[in-house]
């Protein structure tokens, strides 16, 4: 009987554990982002212009997609509690009042309960890139990947 209470408490013991440890990595996050972190498009001149460059052509990628011409992924920015995370999404569908549906193309880091693959909503306004290809194999578009792979990110 006792040993029975000693392993009760031994599991209670570890999970309360596993609680405080999450709760304090969490708060960590969350502290670092409140100190006044920047998003890289707001550190990185050089990626706020792509990203202005990949919103000033949205509106004709996503007239060719529609209408089937191309193939296409959007990079989107999520919100997690410890900041954006920026995650592309393909298998795109319209929906009403340029809001749109799609699959996680990437694993995500910050968002918690999300994996590749999951349907996700998101508003137009929330898209920071889109990537195409092109019916003769070409790509158009990463915007922001260009400016990542050139400074090595």
């Amino acid at each position: 009987m006792k040993r029975t209470g000693v392993v009760i408490g031994v599991v209670v013991a570890m999970f309360l554990l596993s609680l405080t440890f999450s709760f304090f990595t969490v708060r960590m996050l969350q502290g670092r982002q409140m100190k006044g972190v920047k998003t890289a498009s707001e550190t990185d001149p050089q990626l706020a212009v792509a990203e202005q460059t990949a919103k000033n052509t949205l509106d004709p990628f996503l007239t060719k997609l529609k209408a089937g011409t191309v193939q296409g992924a959007v990079k989107v920015e999520f919100h997690s509690p410890v900041g954006p995370e920026y995650i592309w999404v393909d298998h795109l569908q319209f929906l009403p009042n340029d809001n749109f549906s799609g699959k996680l193309a990437n694993q995500p880091k910050l968002l918690t309960g999300k994996k590749k693959g999951d349907e996700v909503t998101f508003a137009k306004a929330d898209i920071v890139d889109w990537i195409s290809q092109n019916p003769d194999g070409t790509q158009d578009g990463d915007f922001t990947g260009e400016v990542l792979r050139r400074e090595g990110g």
